[in-house]
Parts: C-alpha cells; structure tokens; sequence
C-alpha cells in the first residue's frame, strides 16, 4: 500500500520542473516481504500527480515471470 501522502510530496518536490511521469508496478519477487500494490492505489496515485499538472503514464509490467523488471532483476542459485 502506497501512503496516500507519497504523490503529494512527490508533487511538491517536482513542482516547477517539467517532467513527464512514469510509474512502474513492482514485480515482487520471492524474497520481497511486501505486496505490489494495488491497481486502485496505482490510480490513485497517478490521479494526485495529473492533478498537480503533471503529464503521467502507468507503464505495463514486465519480467514477472523471471523475477526482473523494475530494479527487481535477480539471480536465482541452485536449491532456491
């Protein structure tokens, strides 16, 4: 679950830059202890960023079937 504050301070850290926005779900893998989160909280999310004016886009996920995307790449060793 995202804070529902987190867009708003991203908002505000952004504010006067211009920036296009891209949001990537986690691909959680076997040793992550948290869930991804949800597509509601995603859309939350990116609705708080659009309001504040900027441009934003919830890429599509990738690499779950092998543990990678989004920073999530990892090596499995024999017996995992």
């Amino acid at each position: 679950m995202i804070p529902s504050d987190t867009a708003a301070r991203l908002a505000a850290l952004l504010k006067g830059i211009d920036a296009h926005i891209n949001l990537i779900p986690l691909n959680p893998t076997g040793s992550y202890g948290g869930d991804p989160a949800s597509p509601e909280s995603v859309q939350k999310f990116q609705r708080t960023l659009r309001d504040a004016g900027f441009p934003v886009t919830v890429r599509q996920r990738r690499g779950i079937d092998v543990a990678a995307g989004c920073g999530q790449l990892r090596t499995l060793r024999a017996g995992e």
